[in-house]
């Protein structure tokens, strides 16, 4: 995870908001700490792109 991820991340719970991202959690990972994992930790929601476009309605045809 590089130093952008982690801000992202931070400022999604310090603004109580969620994350976008393609990534997919990876807990068990020693090597790379994946966004979602991030997510979990600090206890912020994320959703990946697909997901969200499904909340807000959006459909493409």
């Amino acid at each position: 995870m590089g130093i952008a991820d982690y801000l992202l991340v931070a400022q999604a719970h310090s603004r109580k908001c969620l994350v976008v991202t393609s990534e997919q959690p990876a807990p068990n990972s020693k090597r790379k700490i994946k966004i979602p994992d991030a997510c979990d930790a600090m206890n912020v929601s994320y959703f990946g792109p697909f997901d969200l476009y499904r909340k807000l309605g959006l459909r493409f045809h």
